[in-house]
């Protein structure tokens, strides 16, 4: 299995006082990494012909183009009941999956943009208004050769869909080819009750995996068995990129060292 570094965007604020982005890549490739995934800050403020020149300079495929960022910066929402604030966060995960194609990535993967139960919206309503939002999204996504991610996230940040059962669900409801399943070490550890058999209910869905320690950091500075958790997906044939998705704590640099010295430790 391959691995990649998510990472955000070089308009994102983070950049102002850390490792600079170009920087970054170039550690990012020289430790082995074969690709990157984004989250971005503005999509208006990428500049996406720069960041595709840094990256094939590099080496590096991207891989993964995150939401979220629509959620955490915009309160965007694609469960809201509000129609015109759900057209509004719908359209901007088109632009998501428009950047993503413009960067030649795989994916675009949907999480904390599912958001929240508001005033008005009962869970049944929230998860309809949900398949609906990832049928138009899916079908533009497919125009552009882009795959859309259901990512299971805890409880704590999102009111809907927490594990790979209930992802499975969403997937069957909505029926769509260009569909599958992105699954978190660090979410898995807090919601599934046992994740191999967890796995297993994923199987021939599961398209993408993110690494992250219980406490959020890289692999191997909390308390996740990785070990069991490799062994699993193993199990279930799982053979393409582990994107390594932590905090930049106690800096970028020792995440992105870290984390690979401690899967190539294990693997």
């Amino acid at each position: 299995m391959k691995l990649d570094f998510y990472m955000q965007t070089p308009e994102s604020p983070f950049w102002k006082n850390g490792t600079p982005f170009g920087d970054a890549l170039r550690l990012i490739s020289s430790c082995g990494y074969d690709g990157v995934e984004f989250l971005p800050h503005c999509l208006e403020k990428m500049q996406v012909q720069d960041i595709t020149r840094l990256t094939v300079d590099m080496g590096l495929e991207v891989i993964c183009v995150a939401t979220g960022f629509l959620n955490t910066r915009y309160g965007l929402s694609i469960s809201h009941p509000n129609e015109s604030a759900r057209r509004v966060a719908v359209e901007n995960v088109i632009k998501c999956i428009g950047c993503a194609a413009d960067l030649n990535a795989k994916f675009v993967s949907i999480g904390l943009v599912r958001g929240k139960i508001v005033h008005g919206l009962s869970y049944e309503r929230g998860l309809t208004n949900i398949a609906e939002s990832l049928t138009e999204c899916g079908d533009y996504a497919e125009e552009r050769g882009i795959r859309l991610l259901v990512e299971p996230e805890n409880s704590y940040e999102t009111a809907f869909i927490h594990t790979v059962e209930e992802s499975v669900d969403m997937l069957r409801r909505i029926g769509l080819g260009n569909l599958g399943l992105l699954i978190d070490s660090y979410h898995m550890n807090l919601e599934e009750v046992d994740i191999p058999t967890a796995m297993r209910a994923g199987l021939g869905r599961i398209l993408h995996v993110h690494l992250a320690d219980s406490n959020r950091l890289a692999p191997g500075m909390g308390h996740f068995d990785f070990r069991l958790f490799l062994e699993g997906l193993r199990e279930i044939r799982y053979n393409s990129f582990l994107g390594i998705e932590v905090s930049p704590s106690p800096s970028l640099d020792i995440a992105i060292r870290e984390s690979m010295a401690f899967i190539k430790r294990i693997t």
